[in-house]
């Protein structure tokens, strides 16, 4: 571990990072498990190995001189004069902002200079083959519209749709959640979540883990704990619930995602962990496994 040296920077510090692969520019932002988190110029996030690192730099803002103010009020001066000069040429050119008239006489040759500003027909006879018509799609919520339910929003209808006095007592237990998003790189598809246990362990997931793509830092969240030979993993994060709600996201998620065994298996799990006397949890487990195990011998024949 190299946080020796990250234990004296502060956030907002700006550091160059020499890694074996690649050479990062920024501003350190946190320690992440086993990660240095740099923030570029751009906005960007990075997330470089310690043990990746062969050098590091750390860089520290220089006073300003006052021959530097001077010659940064000298360039203001100087900018404003030439935001005067433009608009008394704005001013002088409102004549080319007039409308045109007349039309091309086909019959007749024009020559054109540079600067001649040529009529155009009526827009109306111009087809634009750059407009495409949109057809109308079967899907009664359009992609990124503000129309489009979250998932929560979809679970609390068909909850409200539901008989509450049919859903078995021991089905209204609350599962409860295992710790919080600490961070998320939407640009590359991952994050951490920080465990609720003593050493507040951080979790690596990848973004197709969560059930609900509205997840966000600071949410807290049920999930499957694991690892690999790179260190923890998170798996099957969902939302806090009852069992009931957290079994109809598992039916929901088998209808509406392709491949959705690596989602609900892990999630079922942890419930099972929780509540391992449930019988509601048990069938859908098994019912779940036993569709995985079908897939698998008909991707199996396939091949």
């Amino acid at each position: 571990m190299m946080n020796d040296f990250a234990s004296w920077l502060t956030p907002g510090q700006s550091v160059l990072i020499v890694s074996k692969d690649r050479t990062f520019r920024g501003t350190f932002q946190a320690v992440c498990g086993d990660y240095i988190v740099l923030e570029s110029r751009r906005g960007d996030q990075h997330f470089i190995r310690e043990e990746l690192i062969e050098s590091f730099t750390v860089y520290h803002k220089r006073e300003r001189s006052a021959s530097s103010l001077r010659d940064s009020l000298e360039e203001e001066e100087l900018s404003e004069e030439r935001d005067v000069k433009k608009l008394s040429d704005e001013e002088a050119i409102e004549s080319l902002l007039s409308p045109l008239e007349g039309s091309i006489d086909k019959d007749k040759t024009y020559i054109y200079k540079p600067g001649d500003r040529i009529p155009l027909p009526d827009k109306n006879q111009i087809k634009s083959h750059a407009v495409k018509q949109q057809k109308a799609g079967p899907n009664r919520y359009p992609r990124n519209s503000a129309d489009k339910p979250t998932l929560s929003e979809i679970l609390d209808e068909i909850e409200a749709s539901e008989d509450r006095a049919t859903i078995p007592e021991e089905d209204l237990q609350i599962v409860r959640p295992a710790g919080t998003i600490k961070m998320r790189e939407n640009m590359k598809k991952y994050g951490f979540i920080e465990a609720f246990d003593e050493e507040k362990t951080n979790y690596w997931f990848p973004f197709n883990a969560l059930t609900d793509e509205d997840l966000s830092v600071t949410d807290e969240v049920v999930f499957c704990k694991g690892s690999n030979e790179k260190g923890f993993t998170a798996s099957g994060i969902a939302s806090p619930g009852t069992i009931h709600r957290l079994l109809l996201l598992v039916d929901y998620i088998l209808k509406t995602r392709y491949y959705n065994f690596p989602i609900v298996l892990p999630l079922l799990e942890t419930m099972r962990e929780q509540y391992p006397d449930n019988k509601s949890i048990e069938d859908k487990y098994q019912e779940v496994k036993e569709r995985q195990e079908s897939y698998s011998k008909r991707k199996g024949g396939a091949e």
